[in-house]
């Protein structure tokens, strides 16, 4: 499991690449920083490179990517050009765990986090599946999921691994991973959005997507997930 979340950290830091050094004065100031102030900070430093340049500091993605992962902040570009004094102590390419990400660039940008720990977590277990898929021509479908046709919990013990399980960014509660019955792996938000509804009373439109309720208000996107909306009341995933 290690070696496999280890290979999953490597790969993650090609695609993002790295961004300069940072002196320790510097690097302590910036650990200090809560996520929303480095997302402020952040935001500021994108949207003047925009202005100066008229194009985003984002590294290119296949045009496939889930929308939340699909513009990730190059700090690279942002640092060596004076842009950014100094990368924040969240972000992964400075020994954190949040990767930057740009949503909805063109209409309102925002700057959001997604953890890495879950991203690198689902995309051991998505290579578990896959693996099992391939040679067993079956998927290691557990039980289904209620109101969501098409997702089943994962069968771990056919996939020979022990269950895998997230601590949200947004609750702090754990989280567990779902299976849908196209193999594709993903995190199961479902309580974190009914938490989210229950405190704040509103009841979203029907085509809303929920996913943006947590991307709205608060710093953090969710990663390696399916959008939802509501069944009978209850956030379930769907598959577009």
């Amino acid at each position: 499991m290690k070696r496999q979340i280890l290979r999953a950290a490597m790969a993650l830091a090609l695609l993002l690449g790295t961004s300069g050094c940072l002196y320790p004065n510097e690097m302590r100031k910036e650990n200090q920083m809560t996520p929303q102030e480095s997302l402020t900070v952040v935001k500021n430093a994108v949207e003047s490179y925009r202005n100066a340049t008229g194009v985003l500091p984002i590294r290119n993605k296949p045009a496939d990517t889930p929308l939340y992962e699909k513009y990730p902040v190059d700090f690279k570009l942002l640092t060596e050009r004076g842009f950014l004094g100094t990368i924040p102590g969240i972000a992964y390419e400075n020994g954190g765990r949040g990767v930057f990400v740009l949503v909805d660039p063109e209409e309102d940008l925002k700057v959001r986090l997604i953890d890495v720990l879950a991203y690198q977590t689902v995309q051991y277990v998505q290579a578990r599946v896959t693996e099992y898929n391939a040679s067993r021509r079956q998927l290691p479908l557990g039980e289904p999921l209620e109101g969501a046709e098409g997702f089943y919990s994962i069968n771990y013990k056919q996939l020979g691994i022990s269950e895998e399980k997230l601590m949200s960014a947004y609750s702090g509660h754990s989280l567990q991973l779902i299976l849908h019955q196209s193999g594709r792996v993903g995190i199961d938000y479902g309580p974190d959005l009914a938490l989210h509804l229950r405190k704040s009373g509103k009841t979203p439109p029907p085509d809303k997507n929920l996913l943006d309720l947590l991307v709205e208000e608060t710093p953090y996107a969710p990663a390696a997930s399916f959008p939802y909306r509501l069944v009978s009341g209850e956030p379930r995933p769907y598959m577009e």
